[in-house]
């Protein structure tokens, strides 16, 4: 079986942070109905977007502060209230959402310090903060497939298995299992999205090439070259298999 595993440590490098652009599982922006909120210390109008929107890197943080009443570059106080556009009957769902991401991004520095067992105290934390976010399940697994803990990661995975980035490791886990149809399946929810991750069109490009599909593989390749932002590694495989056409060996 071909690896589709090599994309595993660009995924790893990326872990324990603000990416998903999936729509929101529960929070929904409002302009008429606000909910109180506290700021508290290490907020940031950017983060609040990434928690509450599902904002790959916070965007949309502009809107949601002017929406609140104050300038997105404004430096508020811990303690400051503001009105968010949340309908109050949501305050319980973002009060878990937040506490969510708190835990997150307390494991994202734990991550990058080098203390995994903490940072999955913390994402484990997260997950039973707000069961329906993908992002703390998505970067708890990471950490497991990192211990060769591929059924537990599964496991943790399967309840947020529509979401993109949750598709594309519950993939590399049946292409792992030898599943390649199981796999293509899961990768192609992988890239069911406006701006799909690098990885996941590489990986889904390899599956269409072992399944045949030469003509879908060679659209994700030519999208993966024209992503200026995707890793060097991927972008190159992608110049060598647009060059080599439908008879390229794979990795």
């Amino acid at each position: 079986m071909k690896k589709l595993w090599l994309v595993l440590p660009a995924l790893a490098a990326v872990s324990c942070g603000p990416r998903e652009s999936a729509p929101p599982a529960v929070l929904t922006v409002t302009g008429d109905r606000t909910s109180e909120y506290e700021w508290q210390e290490g907020d940031s109008w950017r983060f609040l977007a990434w928690a509450l929107l599902d904002a790959d890197r916070g965007e949309g943080h502009e809107a949601l502060a002017i929406m609140s009443g104050h300038r997105p570059d404004a430096a508020l106080r811990p303690g400051t209230k503001v009105r968010l556009p949340i309908d109050p009957s949501m305050r319980a769902e973002l009060d878990s959402r937040l506490t969510a991401a708190r835990h997150v991004r307390t494991a994202t520095a734990l991550h990058e310090a080098g203390d995994d067992e903490a940072s999955g105290r913390e994402l484990m934390e997260a997950v039973e903060a707000d069961p329906g976010w993908s992002i703390p399940r998505y970067d708890l697994a990471l950490l497991m497939l990192e211990r060769g803990r591929a059924d537990s990661a599964r496991e943790l995975l399967e309840p947020v298995s529509s979401k993109p980035r949750a598709a594309l490791l519950l993939g590399l886990i049946d292409w792992e299992n030898d599943d390649v149809l199981a796999a293509r399946r899961r990768l192609e929810t992988a890239i069911a999205t406006d701006a799909p991750q690098a990885e996941a069109l590489a990986a889904a490009a390899i599956a269409y090439m072992v399944t045949g599909d030469s003509y879908l593989a060679n659209r994700l390749w030519t999208r993966l070259l024209q992503d200026a932002s995707a890793p060097s590694e991927l972008r190159l495989m992608a110049v060598r298999f647009c060059l080599e056409g439908p008879g390229s060996r794979l990795p």
